[in-house]
């Protein structure tokens, strides 16, 4: 009898403890809430359809400049990817015509990170996902040859050796402004005719930005006009090499000029 009765309360026992787990509501909330933190991983279906689409802006000033006449320019970019795709983007490069002929193309090298910054940082590729921004000042120049930076090193050398030897002999004031022998400046005046490139004329920039996609590469065409005043006032800093500014160090005197830029709609 004992027996029995026994085994009926052990039967009754695992029927009640052996739901089907489908049943269990606990199951199905752990479920909701692991396809609720996948979900939230994936971005909205409407982006997911939209093609990839890089697009671009421009601030509205063009700042020239140069290194002993090796053009420089800078550049305000607003990058965006507008599209439904990550698109990674490689380089960036400005053709840059005079009154209609081509006369230099120059690659983005450096950029600031921040507006308050003064030093800026190697450009390199990165990455948008959809509806990120990219906002930032970027440094385009052509670094010297490999000729050219040897000479520009060793000219370097020998003016600073030279404008100390003149100030050890004198004994100027440490703040006085001293000017280097002839023959240790006109290497450089030699280096500023051969790369300067900013005269007077109406110039048109074709801007690319180049992706790990080429068919999703942006080009604009941008236009902008210099006027022989500021063409004088660029090279008025080759007067200063005597001194060493421009070269291994800058005086107070506007090392740039900025100017209006429009973009050519087709």
């Amino acid at each position: 009898m004992n027996g029995n009765l026994t085994i009926k309360s052990s039967e009754k026992y695992m029927t009640l403890n052996t739901v089907p787990f489908y049943f269990d509501w606990t199951f199905w909330a752990a479920i909701v809430a692991f396809i609720a933190i996948i979900l939230s991983q994936i971005p909205p279906i409407s982006v997911l359809l939209r093609k990839a689409k890089l697009d671009f802006e421009l601030y509205s000033k063009i700042s020239l400049l140069h290194k002993v006449g090796n053009p420089n320019l800078q550049l305000h970019f607003l990058i965006t990817n507008s599209g439904g795709r990550k698109l990674k983007i490689n380089k960036i490069e400005i053709t840059i015509e005079r009154d209609g002929k081509t006369i230099n193309s120059i690659p983005a090298q450096t950029f600031f990170q921040a507006p308050t910054d003064t030093a800026s940082i190697l450009f390199t590729k990165f990455t948008l996902v959809p509806d990120q921004e990219w906002n930032h000042s970027i440094n385009f120049y052509n670094d010297f040859s490999r000729e050219d930076e040897k000479k520009f090193n060793k000219f370097t050398k020998d003016i600073k050796t030279n404008l100390q030897d003149i100030r050890d002999n004198k004994e100027e004031e440490p703040n006085k402004l001293i000017e280097a022998e002839d023959v240790f400046v006109t290497p450089f005046l030699d280096m500023f005719k051969k790369h300067f490139i900013w005269l007077s004329g109406e110039y048109k920039l074709k801007v690319k930005v180049f992706t790990d996609t080429p068919k999703y590469d942006v080009t604009k065409s941008f236009k902008f006009t210099l006027f022989e005043y500021q063409e004088e006032q660029l090279k008025e800093l080759a007067d200063e090499f005597k001194t060493g500014s421009g070269i291994y160090w800058y005086s107070n005197t506007p090392q740039s000029i900025n100017l209006n830029i429009k973009e050519e709609y087709k």
